[in-house]
């Protein structure tokens, strides 16, 4: 069966949108590439277009005054509601900064029924950097007494997420249902990490995909 790659292009051009198309098709060979796409070129929607395997859909016109890494979430969700069943497992990723080296469903055909999360290098204290942005979207989002909670827990990355079929739509759907929330805007990293940490996700299979050793290094700025 088919796996799936999904992201979404606002407003980038083809030189942005490049390595993560090219990359994507050059290694992920047993998969689709799926880009929801708005404000771009004639010229790039032509040259994406013209690659193998890649299908651009456009942001439905109601979602594009929506701050888009909130309606992605509800865009994953329905669009693997109408055609999930047609893949094995699916990468939902930025597509601005990150590049594909191998098939990085290849490591995970393994794992029934789960979903992978990618983490970082620091801790949400910022330990190692000193940068507590993290921490301050948990407490922004969700209080102090929370965001102490969680200080020596590992970032998380929304950036890169994959897993199977009904995992992921259960995730994009409580990604989705959280960010609705006014409180929450423009945190949806705060809000992966909390759903993460808190045991609030009803995946049973959750594997982290450490920086140090896993899958995906996330090098973060």
């Amino acid at each position: 069966m088919k796996n799936l790659v999904m992201g979404v292009a606002k407003g980038y051009g083809w030189d942005v949108l490049e390595p993560f198309v090219t990359s994507a098709v050059k290694n992920c060979r047993s998969a689709e590439i799926v880009l929801f796409v708005d404000d771009i070129s004639d010229f790039t929607r032509e040259r994406l277009q013209r690659c193998q395997r890649v299908t651009c859909v456009d942001i439905p016109a109601g979602y594009k005054n929506i701050l888009v890494i909130h309606t992605r979430w509800k865009m994953y969700a329905d669009f693997l509601e109408q055609f999930g069943a047609n893949y094995a497992q699916i990468l939902v990723a930025d597509t601005r900064d990150v590049i594909f080296q191998d098939d990085i469903f290849k490591s995970f055909e393994k794992y029934p029924n789960y979903l992978g999360y990618s983490t970082e290098a620091d801790d949400i204290r910022g330990s190692k950097r000193g940068d507590k942005l993290n921490y301050e979207w948990l407490e922004s989002c969700f209080g102090k007494d929370e965001a102490d909670s969680l200080l020596d827990e590992r970032i998380i990355c929304c950036g890169t997420v994959i897993g199977t079929i009904n995992e992921m739509k259960i995730f994009c759907r409580i990604m989705w249902e959280a960010l609705k929330d006014e409180t929450i805007f423009g945190h949806e990293q705060a809000v992966m990490n909390y759903l993460v940490y808190k045991n609030l996700l009803p995946i049973e299979n959750l594997i982290e995909i450490d920086v140090e050793h896993g899958e995906i290094f996330t090098l973060g700025l």
